[in-house]
Formats: structure tokens, C-alpha cells, sequence
């Protein structure tokens, strides 16, 4: 078992707010959505073996503690993208061994980023 893709929600009329943080911000890729979506509002991102979806929810409320957790080659200047563009960086060293901080996408959906080398897939073997 392995996970396709995590999708996060955003609220009505921001999918080019999610654009521009996915794209601009973290340099990604947009990927042309499926024909049988085009009706809902959202978008498809990927770079390397990461993909996020973002969808547009109605009934929107921001995730404050579940969230995704994304491997990044070089988190020092990761973290450095993120505040240059005035994304708050919550560096975290509850776990020994492990360089981690969490962030939020501009809609408040907590993101964990984790440094290459100190993720659970890695310490298991499974990447």
C-alpha cells in the first residue's frame, strides 16, 4: 500500500491563490485535470514523487492539526522560500534526529516539511 496524492480544500473563487502558491511558491508543476472534473473548481500539482490535488469546498474550514507530511531535498532553503514570500516557518524538535517545521498554505491548512533522510518512509526502508 502507498499513498497516489494528498488534496487539501480551499475555499470558493481561490483556486489561483492555490496556483500561485503551488507553482510560484513551492515550483511545481500543474497537471491537466481529468475532462470529468473540469466542472468542480481545482487543481492537480506535482514535482517529483509528490502530488497535491486542491479542491474547492464549500464548506470550508482550514485543517489546524490534520496535514500532510512532504520530504523536501533542502530544507534550510525551503524554509527560506517560504518566509521570503511571508509564509510563517514553525520549526519543531519534538522528534530527536528529525529537521522538521510545519507551515500553512494560504488558506490555513497545516503542511509539515520534513528534511531528505529523517522521514518515517526513509527509516523504514520503504524509499
Amino acid at each position: 500500500m502507498r499513498i497516489d496524492h494528498i488534496q487539501l480544500a480551499f475555499p470558493e473563487g481561490q483556486v489561483d491563490k492555490a496556483r500561485q502558491y503551488f507553482v510560484k511558491v513551492w515550483g511545481m508543476i500543474e497537471d491537466e485535470r481529468p475532462s470529468g472534473l473540469h466542472k468542480s473548481e481545482g487543481a492537480w500539482f506535482r514535482k517529483g514523487h509528490c502530488i497535491i490535488h486542491v479542491g474547492m469546498d464549500p464548506n470550508f474550514k482550514a485543517q489546524k492539526k490534520g496535514h500532510p507530511a512532504i520530504i523536501v531535498d533542502d530544507i534550510d532553503s525551503f524554509a527560506e522560500t517560504l518566509q521570503e514570500h511571508n509564509y510563517e516557518v514553525r520549526w519543531n524538535e519534538s522528534i530527536d534526529g528529525v529537521k522538521r517545521f510545519f507551515t500553512d498554505d494560504p488558506f490555513g491548512n497545516r503542511i509539515e516539511i520534513i528534511r531528505d533522510g529523517d522521514s518515517n518512509l526513509q527509516k523504514f526502508g520503504l524509499i
